[in-house]
């Protein structure tokens, strides 16, 4: 209940670039991915505002993947960032980070990386 609590909350506006770094990319390839206008998130983050709960669980969402990503493949981070970008035939054919636009994505994007970390790759 507490993590509800949290994301009802909301979280920093800040933390974008937290996953910004987190992932290599520019904080304006996070915020496309997320949906937040540029012009929004430098208004918001220069009044330290937080995140609705929407963003703030989807921004929770891809930070606990990147956690358990970076897991699976025992911390190397370069070989985490390219399976991210590459077409994975069980994601459909589609690169792990163009599905974290969603919760749903985001969870077959962690099934994913489950069936790696277990060796199940039927």
């Amino acid at each position: 209940m507490e993590r509800v609590d949290v994301i009802r909350r909301g979280i920093p506006y800040n933390t974008i670039e937290l996953i910004s770094e987190m992932l290599d990319r520019p904080v304006k390839s996070i915020l496309s991915l997320v949906g937040i206008p540029q012009t929004t998130y430098n208004k918001k983050k220069s009044e330290h505002a937080l995140l609705d709960s929407r963003d703030s669980e989807l921004i929770l969402l891809i930070t606990e993947l990147i956690d358990y990503g970076q897991k699976v493949f025992n911390d190397e981070n370069d070989k985490f960032q390219r399976w991210l970008k590459k077409p994975n035939l069980s994601l459909r054919g589609n690169s792990p980070e163009s599905l974290l636009d969603t919760t749903t994505g985001i969870d077959e994007v962690n099934s994913c990386l489950n069936r790696i970390e277990y060796g199940n790759f039927a």
